[in-house]
């Protein structure tokens, strides 16, 4: 096509300058150059433009008009075909919605009640109906802004985070199971909230905090009045129960009672040593430097459960020199005084035997 219009406008230019016209032959010759031009090189200048698939490709598939108005409608995902284009079956069905349809449900634009980032909290999405260059899906950015960056210690014991403008506090969501929300917390497994920490937070109690299991926390800032950020991007931890203090201690979570982290550090003694023995038990001792004092160790209570609560640390790899026998406890058989309840923490097994008996010691003592 292009060589035939050429061939068409130089014969018209050879005409013109047979006639005379010389006026005339120039605006002709003009007008070849340029249409030679615009056919040429007009196209070069354009790019590269990519082939459009065929039908019996999946890349030709597109949404339907059903689709966009299923999204303005209701949010629906919609669908794309995932393979070739196939010949309908039967006669046409239904043609759903129609264009005027579609365009009702679009947002109108509205500069006078429009949100704007400053209207909405920090972090959520919306949908702009201004036309200053702010239509469409916007972040609010109206404070407090969820934390960033929320960390988990290697010992899974400490949390940390970026601090938020204007924050006073934050506030730990957790649950077992993912979906967390500052709505749904409570009714989730493993769910709950730990309110006003401050950063870095550090578990010294479980207050409720799952542990030994899989936990996705997220935090929320405070600002003055009360007023609460959204949710932090969620993070996960495994909580172990039972966690060292780098100081020869152990803290148990579930109830805040210390153990001392090298037990075998005590041989077997009669139950009368046991006592006198462990009520020495300070700071400089079995690895200890944690400022303890002669008489704030003790052997566990039966009363107060705690030879459970050995039952339950036996397995945990944070301490050194546990034994598979039997240990004591400070609390006499009260049928029969001159004998006490014992652990056999082979099995589990709390009975009582007497105090002449030589057994292992495993001292506690309250708090950090």
């Amino acid at each position: 096509m292009p060589h035939s219009f050429l061939l068409v406008s130089q014969q018209a230019a050879l005409n013109s300058t047979q006639s005379g016209g010389g006026q005339k032959k120039m605006n002709l010759l003009f007008v070849s150059i340029f249409l030679l031009f615009f056919l040429l090189v007009s196209p070069l200048m354009a790019g590269p433009q990519p082939a459009p698939a065929v039908p019996t490709e999946p890349g030709s598939a597109m949404y339907t008009l059903e689709d966009l108005y299923n999204r303005l409608n209701s949010g629906e995902e919609g669908s794309k075909r995932t393979g070739p284009f196939t010949e309908p079956m039967g006669t046409p069905g239904a043609t759903g919605h129609n264009l005027n349809e579609i365009m009702s449900k679009a947002p109108l634009p509205d500069n006078a009640h429009g949100a704007t980032a400053a209207d909405v909290a920090c972090g959520g999405f919306f949908w702009g109906v201004r036309t200053d260059g702010t239509w469409g899906q916007q972040v609010g950015t109206a404070p407090p802004c969820p934390p960033t960056h929320v960390k988990v210690s290697s010992d899974q014991r400490t949390l940390s985070w970026d601090p938020t403008v204007d924050a006073i506090s934050y506030n730990l969501y957790f649950a077992t199971q993912t979906g967390l929300t500052q709505d749904n917390y409570a009714s989730l497994p493993g769910g709950g909230r730990i309110k006003n920490v401050l950063i870095p937070y550090t578990h010294t109690i479980a207050n409720g905090f799952p542990y030994d299991t899989t936990a996705y926390l997220s935090v929320a800032a405070v600002v003055a009045g009360g007023t609460e950020s959204l949710l932090s991007a969620p993070v996960t931890t495994i909580l172990p129960r039972f966690v060292s203090n780098n100081n020869g201690t152990v803290t148990d979570l579930q109830t805040g009672l210390t153990l001392l982290q090298n037990p075998g550090c005590f041989d077997r003694l009669t139950w009368d040593n046991a006592m006198a023995e462990v009520a020495k038990l300070g700071h400089g001792q079995c690895g200890l430097t944690d400022g303890s004092l002669p008489g704030q160790w003790r052997l566990p209570s039966q009363a107060g459960g705690e030879l459970k609560i050995l039952n339950a640390a036996k397995n945990h790899g944070v301490f050194v020199g546990v034994q598979s026998d039997f240990y004591w406890s400070s609390t006499p058989y009260a049928s029969n005084t001159s004998e006490v309840w014992i652990l056999f923490i082979y099995s589990g097994t709390i009975f009582e035997r007497g105090k002449t008996f030589m057994y292992y010691v495993w001292p506690v003592r309250d708090g950090q």
